[in-house]
């Protein structure tokens, strides 16, 4: 960051809303190539900062100076001569236009005096995905893309004309991490050629991390402006959310809400789940993040006014939001295990009437829960047992498919012993050949889904065979090789047959994920010792970073980077070997590739001709 080639500097920056102050003399300066963080409790005045910025907000007073040049915001303008672009914490777009006519808003190309230059938009548009690193379809009304698409757009809109001025408000809690990803690299680059960026977010772990200095807001006022390198999550955390009660605020509250709320703010901020203190007329006088993310309260958050309306206005369910406002209204206890939300969400509300030790009311705490995720992983296990039923049907197909083809191949041997012509016999071959890998594709198909009755050890080079059929489409789309290390003698494992074989389709589909194009899966077998077998899948792809090597066998987590994520998860294939008393590990070199290695109880070797394999 160059500290002389300051490109935006604002001083004593006032704006009020009617009687009430948003901003009380902010000072605040950006410098070429830094990213400044900016963080504030609700209603601190980031909002109507960006907003200032965006000339969507008018000054009461004080002064804007952009790249040396003096800005009137008394007035409304436009941000494009400044060169400043904007993503807002709530999205500006035009959901009927596609995000071609998105980008260029306000700034359409044309030819001639009157017809667009459509091409050139698109090209432009192109081009600007590109350089951030991601895509969208550029033809569809943005209302047919999916929520986090829309937001890549409006990234896209405020990169799209070089802008020196960045500010990005609150857009990590919009995207997955994989998108946000996308956000950083954008930015770097950005900040690498000299841009200013002002980066919005209540996350402060991501402030620290990104930011060269961090400037807190409380109250319409600026409170601390400081090189993050000075600073710890705790101490910036005290400076950002003050518990100091306002005189006006005093008066209001009796001596035991304060005391509460002093100790509860100090206890909840972090908390996962959403917490609300109502006081006696149902105002939120306190409420966490968790709260902020769970109703989506934005920036007038839930203060000062009835929590009932609140749900009044968010909850899908009107018979329990009648219910919730009779029993506060008792000064009794409420709880609701499933409370459908107009945002799709499904919420655990609960609420307790607080007391002390005299019996004095001190409010009602209120605790609401996402539970979201347990309703998809219940439709999960109802999909999965119709997923068994359709797969009980594909294997009677198969079954019924495999008859014909037989009678096919007996055909084709009738034809080849009474055929004379050359040309045809050969066309006999390619016909035989192709009902070949069908039969073959089929069988394996049984041998995945049939029930062994008794464990008499479970043939692992088959087992791979199996499985690099079934996978065989997916290696050949990415033009992999696969070196095959299998003993010539066959080894049998004490490991029940369609178990392994979901594990080892699970660790060569990551594998298929993990390499590029023309990469190398490796799969190896060996007698470890008397009485253990080693399985190994190895490949030349990504690699798993450091810090998530220690929970990819954690539940829910993937090592996948796309949202395709489809295979069974590392921590269910862990759950399966330890479950046939085996043992999985793996080793990994970040950017050079990952080796899976499963370690299995040895059995007596199964009669049958050896096995015999190189590579494929």
């Amino acid at each position: 960051m160059d500290r002389s080639g300051k490109i935006l500097d604002l001083r004593n920056i006032h704006v009020s809303y009617g009687p009430v102050k948003a901003l009380d003399g902010i000072d605040l300066d950006l410098y070429e190539g830094e990213l400044h963080g900016l963080v504030g409790e609700h209603r601190a005045g980031k909002s109507t900062l960006v907003k200032v910025l965006g000339g969507t907000v008018r000054i009461d007073e004080g002064s804007i100076t952009i790249m040396g040049r003096h800005v009137d915001s008394t007035v409304f303008r436009n941000t494009a001569a400044d060169r400043i672009g904007i993503v807002y914490q709530e999205l500006t777009i035009v959901p009927h236009l596609n995000a071609v006519e998105n980008i260029h808003l306000g700034r359409m190309s044309r030819r001639g005096f009157r017809s667009l230059d459509h091409a050139s938009m698109r090209r432009h548009a192109e081009e600007t995905f590109a350089a951030i690193g991601c895509s969208v379809d550029l033809r569809l009304p943005l209302y047919r893309l999916k929520r986090a698409e829309q937001h890549l757009v409006e990234f896209a809109k405020a990169l799209a004309f070089d802008p020196k001025i960045l500010i990005l408000d609150e857009l990590s809690n919009k995207l997955t991490p994989e998108e946000m990803e996308i956000i950083y690299r954008a930015i770097f680059n950005l900040r690498d050629r000299g841009c200013g960026i002002i980066y919005i977010s209540h996350d402060l772990d991501e402030i620290l991390r990104l930011a060269n200095r961090v400037t807190v807001l409380k109250g319409g006022h600026r409170r601390l402006t400081v090189d993050t390198e000075q600073l710890d999550k705790r101490r910036l955390f005290e400076f950002t959310y003050s518990f100091r009660l306002d005189e006006q605020q005093q008066s209001r509250d009796d001596a035991p809400m304060i005391r509460l709320r002093r100790y509860l703010q100090s206890v909840i901020q972090f908390l996962p789940v959403g917490v609300f203190l109502l006081d006696e007329a149902g105002e939120a006088t306190l409420y966490n993040l968790a709260a902020d993310e769970i109703f989506s309260l934005g920036a007038d958050g839930a203060a000062q006014q009835p929590f009932m309306d609140l749900l009044e206005r968010l909850s899908g369910d009107q018979v329990a939001t009648d219910e919730f406002r009779r029993k506060f209204a008792e000064r009794a206890s409420f709880d609701r295990e499933e409370l459908s939300m107009t945002s799709g969400k499904t919420l655990r509300l609960r609420s307790e009437v607080l007391v002390d030790q005299t019996g004095d009311d001190m409010g009602t705490l209120v605790v609401a829960e996402d539970v979201s995720l347990d309703r998809h992983i219940s439709d999960y296990v109802l999909e999965k047992a119709k997923m068994t039923t359709l797969a009980q049907l594909a294997v009677g197909v198969a079954h019924e498919i495999n008859n014909p083809l037989f009678v096919i191949q007996n055909y084709l041997e009738v034809i080849r012993d009474r055929n004379e012509n050359p040309e045809i016999e050969d066309r006999i071959a390619r016909i035989d050949k192709e009902v070949g890998r069908i039969v073959e594709i089929v069988s394996s198909l049984l041998s995945f889904s049939r029930t062994k009755t008794a464990n008499t050890g479970t043939r692992v080079a088959e087992v791979v065979d199996t499985v690099l059929i079934l996978l065989q489409f997916a290696l050949k789309e990415k033009s992999i090789l696969v070196d095959l290390d299998l003993p010539d003698t066959e080894i049998t494992a004490n490991f029940d047959e369609n178990k392994l074989t979901q594990v080892l389709l699970n660790l060569i589909s990551n594998a298929i994920d993990a390499v590029l194009i023309g990469g190398r899966i490796g799969i190896g077998l060996q007698k470890d010792d008397a009485d253990w077998v080693a399985l190994r899948v190895t490949d030349n792809g990504c690699g798993i970073p450091d810090d998530i090597a220690a929970k990819v066998f954690d539940p829910f987590f993937t090592t996948k980077l796309g949202r395709k994520n489809t295979g069974l998860g590392l921590s269910i294939c862990k759950h399966i070997v330890d479950e046939n008393e085996g043992s999985i590990a793996f080793e990994s070199e970040p950017g050079r590739g990952s080796t899976f290695i499963i370690m299995m109880r040895r059995t007596e070797a199964a009669q049958g001709s050896p096995s015999s394999r190189n590579s494929s």
